[in-house]
């Protein structure tokens, strides 16, 4: 699942890819939109995210293996995108903590602990 945040929604959308003959179709189905209140902005905007990299992996966890989690967020600073591998970041826990209290329990974001190896070379 995607979850996006812009300056006043949360949207949670599934992609499909289906293919034919000659080329490579992309479907996004919205599963959950509701209005975001500025104060959750606020909460957000002071994680400083856009000081991430877009892209952490865990060296740990086979590529094919481990959870993905995409994060796209628009706000008054701007867009930032941030794919994690199996990778811990408390700043991404903030996140996900401030995105459950906007969402139904069946669409809360399941993320990794503090207590997560993620330094093997």
């Amino acid at each position: 699942m995607t979850y996006r945040i812009t300056n006043d929604s949360i949207i949670v959308s599934r992609s499909s890819m289906f293919l034919t003959i000659d080329s490579i179709i992309r479907k996004d189905t919205i599963l959950y939109k509701a209005k975001v209140d500025y104060n959750t902005i606020d909460n957000i905007d002071s994680l400083q995210l856009t000081n991430l990299r877009n892209d952490y992996y865990n060296k740990c966890i086979l590529i094919t293996s481990g959870n993905e989690y995409f994060v796209s967020i628009k706000t008054k600073k701007g867009v930032k995108s941030i794919h994690l591998h199996h990778y811990y970041l408390k700043q991404v826990e903030d996140l996900i903590a401030e995105i459950n209290k906007l969402l139904p329990e069946k669409y809360a974001v399941r993320y990794l602990s503090e207590a997560t190896e993620q330094n093997c070379n």
